[in-house]
């Protein structure tokens, strides 16, 4: 699929310094930067709702008590 997207002049210019720093290309570098924004931003949100559970209900169990409720001890 593609997409059109507008930039102003200085995010250009950023673009293009960084496709020639790691040598690739503009359109590389929008494509991998999108993704891995929204894959951070995902994993942002997961930490969130873990954080908040914890808060709620803060157990812990030590590595030992894992593996002998998953069955590995």
């Amino acid at each position: 699929m593609v997409y059109s997207v507008r930039f102003s002049p200085q995010e250009e210019e950023l673009i293009e310094e960084y496709a020639t720093l790691y040598q690739m290309k503009k359109s590389e570098v929008i494509r991998k930067l999108t993704i891995e924004a929204i894959e951070d931003e995902i994993d942002v949100e997961a930490f969130r709702r873990a954080k908040q559970h914890f808060d709620e209900n803060p157990v812990t169990y030590s590595h030992e008590e894992v593996g002998r409720r998953l069955g590995f001890r």
